[in-house]
């Protein structure tokens, strides 16, 4: 509308324009009183006067509605130039912030996996209080043996799925200790019987102790990845449509 409104407005200036030149050139010029079109403009009629003067000025008439016309004819280009600019611009900033979008969406799930992966594994890492003393015997294989009757070494299939490489470590570890498990109980007996620690034993620990590695690699990508986050919700901040943007896009974060 308002585009529109300016170049009525145009219109309208030129127009007056040609017309008061029109106006002043003819209103002062030698011309006898059977060649002027009236006594004066006040006593004149119009519209006729503006006919009769444009016939009495036809060389000055015609090269100021041609100019007129020119002039208007680039303003239109003009206006039509500013509007493609305008939504080349709208375009670009439009996929931007899709792009953006996309983007935020995209690491806010690689976030939730990420924690849901550290979880799961800081939970099963749990079960085992103090790996790192030395115990007596092949306690924490007894242990790993007593999870697998209450079916709590398994793979989540959640966490297998992690991002960054993170789900093969875990596939890796756990299935390692699923194994284990599965000898664990089977020869509880004789694990049980030894009164020292022996090399499955140590394989036990080495498999929870390489959980604990996994947790601690996922605790320190998950800051890193928080920042690109409140970095891409910044810069979502910044388009036009902000408030509409973050009302759609994901809130695991």
């Amino acid at each position: 509308m308002k585009r529109f409104l300016m170049t009525f407005a145009v219109g309208i200036g030129l127009i007056a324009t040609v017309v008061g030149i029109l106006t002043f050139a003819h209103s002062f010029s030698l011309l006898t009183e059977t060649q002027r079109c009236a006594v004066s403009i006040a006593k004149s009629r119009w519209p006729a006067w503006i006919g009769c003067t444009m016939a009495a000025h036809e060389n000055l008439a015609g090269g100021l509605i041609g100019g007129a016309g020119a002039l208007f004819a680039a303003w239109l280009a003009y206006m039509m130039t500013q509007e493609q600019i305008r939504r080349s611009q709208n375009d670009a900033r439009e996929a931007a912030r899709l792009r953006t979008e996309e983007k935020f969406n995209e690491r806010c799930s690689e976030l939730d996996s990420l924690r849901l992966a550290r979880a799961y594994l800081r939970d099963f890492e749990q079960e085992f209080p103090n790996i790192d003393a030395r115990t007596p015997g092949n306690h924490f294989a007894l242990l790993l043996g007593e999870l697998h009757v209450r079916a709590r070494v398994y793979l989540s299939e959640s966490a297998s799925e992690a991002p960054y490489g993170f789900g093969l470590q875990i596939k890796t570890v756990m299935w390692r200790l699923a194994t284990m498990a599965k000898t664990a109980y089977e020869q509880r007996l004789e694990i049980s019987m030894s009164s020292s620690a022996g090399a499955f034993e140590t394989d036990v620990r080495e498999a929870i102790v390489g959980v604990r590695n996994v947790v601690e690699n996922l605790s320190d990508r998950i800051p890193n990845l928080e920042k690109q986050i409140a970095i891409l919700r910044t810069q979502l901040d910044g388009f036009e449509a902000d408030a509409k943007v973050l009302s759609e896009v994901s809130t695991i974060c």
